[in-house]
């Protein structure tokens, strides 16, 4: 049998209780509070979608958002394309995302911003690409689609993104379709046709688009979201200290020279 080992006070030579309780204290604060730090790092750095569908480390890999082995790079819009901005500009920025991705969701914020500072000089333009795992980027990449044609789609991109804990973990078809339309109402501050984006859904044209989208996405080699492609090529935020940001702009800047 041992005895535990006490911390003896050297005038007294009594357990010096009050000194290992501070002690401890102060250990767990100081825990607690790296614990907080790594958090906050973790939550608000972007990270990365891969096609196994995991998400990436928030701290080993949180600016690594490019496709390593991205070949042929996006070089132009399509008919199919929603473009916005400064649609004949020589600057055309490209954003492959999944809806149900939580990195996507982080990065959106960040291409919004972007595109309301280059909107007038660049164009901008957003594809579906389907992670493996992620059972609902589809039928809400389908939603985003619906409301476009009533004209609401960077609305609804945005809202499908901004509410994504209230439709991505649902693990119900019928309460998917229900949370989607929710999101419809509060993208188009229940001024859109409700019946009409139920029924659209179930629009085979606009399935094939989601689904051609990630066609082209597996030709360029897209192997996780979100990716950026500004003309020719692909943003590695992983190999620079710049903001998202001011990598971007970067990026933009060069491509309009």
């Amino acid at each position: 049998m041992t005895t535990k080992k006490k911390i003896k006070n050297n005038v007294k030579g009594k357990p010096d209780t009050g000194t290992a309780k501070a002690t401890l204290a102060v250990a767990t604060i100081v825990v607690q509070f790296i614990v907080i730090i790594i958090l906050v790092i973790a939550l608000t750095m972007p990270q990365k979608c891969s096609d196994n569908g995991s998400l990436a480390d928030g701290i080993k890999n949180a600016l690594d958002t490019s496709s390593k082995n991205l070949h042929k790079r996006f070089g132009d819009f399509l008919e199919n394309d929603h473009v916005m901005g400064k649609t004949d500009s020589k600057a055309k920025v490209m954003m492959y995302v999944d809806m149900q991705c939580p990195a996507c969701a982080q990065m959106m914020p960040f291409y919004r911003e972007i595109y309301e500072k280059y909107k007038d000089r660049a164009g901008f333009s957003i594809r579906y690409y389907l992670i493996d795992g992620h059972t609902y980027a589809r039928p809400a990449s389908i939603a985003v689609e619906a409301a476009a044609k009533q004209g609401y789609y960077w609305e609804m991109m945005n809202a499908v993104f901004e509410q994504r804990s209230n439709w991505a973990y649902v693990n119900d078809d019928k309460l998917l379709t229900e949370r989607l339309a929710d999101v419809f109402d509060t993208a188009t501050s229940k001024k859109g046709d409700k019946a009409k984006f139920l029924d659209d859904l179930n629009d085979d044209s606009i399935a094939k688009k989601v689904d051609g989208d990630y066609e082209l996405g597996k030709k360029d080699n897209i192997d996780a979201t979100p990716t950026i492609i500004v003309n020719s090529e692909d943003i590695d935020f992983s190999e620079s200290s710049l903001k998202v940001t001011d990598l971007m702009s970067q990026k933009i800047e060069k491509a309009l020279e």
